[in-house]
Order: C-alpha cells, then structure tokens, then sequence
C-alpha cells in the first residue's frame, strides 16, 4: 500500500495491470504552487532546464517535445537568450531550441505529438496564425508551414498519443472528418485516414497514456465502448479492444502518465473529503 501526496490535485498510483481496489482516508494539502522553472530529464544526456519569467502551470511531453504553458513572456533554455513568447512554449528536446516559428494561436495549447517530420499540436484553438485549423494543427518540420493534409475536428483534442503510425486523440469532439467519433479516435497517419476504431465515451477524455501495448484512458466519462467504466479505462492494441480492468475512481480523471511501470493518475478534484487515495495490490 502507498500514499502518494501531491500539491493541488489527488494523486493515485497504480501498478500495471495489478490493481484492484482504491479507498479514501487521509486529509488534502493546500493549494500547491508553481514555479518559473523546470528541469525535463531525458534518458541520454544533461537534463534540460527551461526558465520563464512568469509561472509554469502545464506541461506536456512527447518523446521529442515538451509543451510549456503558463503566465509568461520569455522564455530561456539552458540559460541561454530569453525568446520571446505569449504563454506558451515548445522545446525541441534533441536540438535544446525554443519553435520560436510557430504562429500564434488563439487558444489554449494542451498537448503536442511527433511522428517522422510532422509534429502535431492539440488543444481549444480555431486560429493558427492566419489560418483557420481549429483544435488540431499538423506541421512540417522541415518547411516549418502547416501541411497540406489537416484534420477537421468539431471540439477541443485535450490529449495525444502515439502508437506506431497511430496518432490517437481524446478530448471534447464528437466527429474526426465529419466521421463520429464521441471524445477518442485515432488517425492513421501512413493513409492519411481516419481508422475503424471508434469506442466511444458518453463525456470527456482528458488524458491518455500508453505502456507497450496497453492504451490507458481517462476523463469524464462513465460509459466506454459500450460498458461502463467510471473515469478510467485501458484498451489492448493493436486490437483496440476495451480491457476487463475497471478500477473505482472517486472523481474524473486529470491526468495519466506512464513513471517506471506504474500508472499515475492525477483527478481533477478539489473535493477536500475526498482525503488522500491509495492504491491498494
């Protein structure tokens, strides 16, 4: 059994497919802080620490980039010269440089997606410069332009993951290219397609998190793929098909996210009874 405590939201831990029940006791800590700078470790090589002059309030990692949203205007890496920003910024973890090229978008930034020279950027936005490409905007990195291929969506992409030539979604949409799809979806980026897999969830995804070929799920809803599960759920890939794992969770989930093979989940409650939630195995 283990406690884990964290500033702001309720945080449980998971281990990997042994989970079975989660229970409430324990009390909530104020409010947590922020900071204006953080270190992003990679498995090769020196930590990258960004700096901002406001507050860190979001981030979001890819293998190769790291979203960092806030309350700033500059934003530094390493130490080096302050580049200018509105609130949100991309760091390049393999150069160390800031995408200062990117155009402005009108809303928020939730998450960012690689695969080959495309990087994909997620989040509650119509305008990308210029351009009218709401909620998800693909780049070429090496034209360092929107390419020609774009995905239409009718709401919000709160999150992405890869898996392989997959990019999967979740978020507040309910249709990818005019296809339904309720709040998750995935894109086949060889084809340029819309794939067969459409689970659909009766609210929200706010987060995914993939462990090998395990898919987990979280957000809002109660009902997935046909069956309920409250918040949480893990689907197997390649197959795509809803797993009999269906943990209890006491409030949508936040957050998920993969550290040395145990599943964190972060709720997006600030219910002081709802205490400190442990994981019991």
């Amino acid at each position: 059994m283990k406690n884990i405590y964290f500033m702001g939201v309720i945080i449980f831990l998971f281990l990997i497919g042994i989970m079975s029940t989660i229970f409430q006791s324990g009390s909530v800590y104020a409010a947590g802080t922020t900071s204006n700078t953080i270190s992003i470790p990679l498995d090769q090589g020196e930590d990258v620490i960004v700096e901002v002059d406001g507050e860190v309030l979001s981030i979001h990692q890819s293998p190769r980039y790291v979203v960092v949203s806030g309350t700033f205007s500059t934003v530094k890496v390493d130490g080096g010269t302050p580049v200018q920003v509105q609130n949100v910024a991309i760091v390049d973890l393999q150069t160390r440089v800031i995408l200062n090229w990117l155009p402005a978008f009108n809303g928020a930034i939730f998450d960012i997606e690689s695969y080959q020279n495309q990087i994909f950027i997620a989040g509650n936005f119509t305008q990308v410069g210029t351009a009218t490409q709401p909620f998800l905007a693909v780049f070429d990195s090496s034209t360092k332009q929107l390419t020609q291929k774009q995905y239409q969506l009718d709401g919000a992409v709160n999150t992405l993951e890869m898996y392989e030539s997959t990019l999967i979604l979740g978020g507040e949409f309910e249709h990818i290219e005019a296809m339904e799809r309720l709040h998750l979806g995935g894109i086949s980026l060889e084809k340029q397609l819309i794939t067969s897999w459409n689970p659909g969830a009766n609210a929200s995804v706010n987060s995914i998190a993939r462990d090998t070929n395990t898919l987990y799920v979280g957000g809002a809803f109660t009902t997935i793929a046909g069956q309920a599960r409250t918040y949480l759920a893990s689907f197997y890939l390649p197959s795509g098909i809803l797993s009999e794992w269906a943990p209890v969770v006491a409030s949508p989930v936040q957050k998920l996210s993969i550290n040395e093979g145990a599943l964190i989940v972060e709720l997006a409650s600030s219910d002081p009874s709802l205490g400190v939630v442990q994981a019991t195995v």
